[in-house]
């Protein structure tokens, strides 16, 4: 993609360094909108993460099912599977996993439904790149985070047994 040189405080121009800041994720976009999941996907591919886009919530799940996504963002409106629908079975599939919630239809009762069908965020559109590129670099990391605390979890319960533990104390 080629971006023309603008006047520093230009939206392209802080857009393009945001989003070269963040660490890289593997980001599942699905939206029926052709046109809203390719901007989508464009402009958070162009950061090293590694994008996909479907508008099939199925294959969506599929992918999630697999293990290999990060972070999965999601339309709210779709024929089929909505995205409260998809929202709470990727979640119930891959616990942790944030998922992202866009809708144009932002009012309040909308974005209660997101979060209690597990979403991490709930964005309204139009989206404005830079201030979903902060949302995706907080999920990421809340997704790494999830991840180590469970593997830390994990370790802890396979190497704190009693039977670990050796001592000559009558209290022991």
């Amino acid at each position: 993609v080629r971006r023309k040189t603008r006047h520093p405080s230009s939206p392209t121009r802080v857009r393009s360094s945001v989003m070269n800041s963040v660490e890289p994720g593997r980001v599942l976009v699905v939206d029926d909108d052709p046109s809203m999941r390719d901007l989508l996907a464009e402009g958070l591919g162009g950061t090293g993460r590694s994008v996909e886009a479907t508008a099939e919530p199925s294959v969506a799940l599929e992918r999630v099912t697999s293990g290999e996504i990060d972070l999965v963002i999601t339309d709210l409106r779709m024929p089929g599977l909505s995205g409260l629908e998809l929202c709470a079975r990727a979640v119930e599939q891959a616990p942790g996993l944030p998922v992202i919630v866009l809708t144009a239809f932002g009012d309040y009762e909308a974005a209660v439904q997101a979060m209690r069908a597990g979403a991490y965020d709930f964005i309204a559109k139009p989206v404005r790149l830079d201030i979903l590129g902060h949302a995706v670099d907080r999920a990421l990391a809340h997704g790494r985070l999830h991840r180590e605390v469970h593997r830390l979890e994990q370790t802890l319960a396979s190497t704190a047994r009693p039977s670990n533990i050796v001592g000559e104390s009558h209290s022991v």
